[in-house]
């Protein structure tokens, strides 16, 4: 998946589908992790009344397109479609840095194994496409 071994093996830890409860075991990460991404004030306004089981499905998929910008070094039609959906609703470059410390609070939070490393490593795996996606909020809108 990528060069960081430590964010592999994390991700492995936390993810794989190669055990019995790997779906309830990814439902309860991602419902916790919106649980405390939400905490923030602004961050519950814009989900107040979203469906969070379509939200998760749609999480899972957005990490897999940071990582893969990460890996490939090009940023993917999904991408681009991510940081236009979140031009789109105001979210600023704050609210990606709440989004990131509780997704990593998260990941030390299931990661049996997870010290400083894996977080350091979760973080370059998911900073360059989240930097891709702070650039995009930074674009002016295009009035056509």
């Amino acid at each position: 998946m990528t060069a960081i071994p430590q964010f592999e093996a994390s991700f492995d830890r936390l993810f794989s589908a190669n055990t019995a409860d790997a779906e309830a075991r990814s439902t309860e990460f991602f419902t916790t992790f919106y649980r405390r991404f939400t905490r923030h004030p602004k961050v519950a306004e814009l989900f107040a009344g979203t469906d969070m089981n379509k939200q998760i499905s749609m999480l899972k998929r957005s990490i897999f397109d940071l990582v893969g910008f990460y890996v490939t070094g090009t940023p993917s039609a999904e991408l681009y479609r991510l940081a236009g959906v979140h031009s789109g609703l105001g979210i600023d470059a704050e609210l990606l840095d709440v989004w990131l410390e509780a997704l990593l609070q998260t990941v030390v939070e299931y990661d049996r194994h997870a010290d400083e490393t894996t977080r350091l490593a979760w973080m370059a795996g998911l900073s360059p496409g989240l930097t891709f996606i702070r650039l995009q909020l930074l674009q002016p809108s295009d009035p056509d």
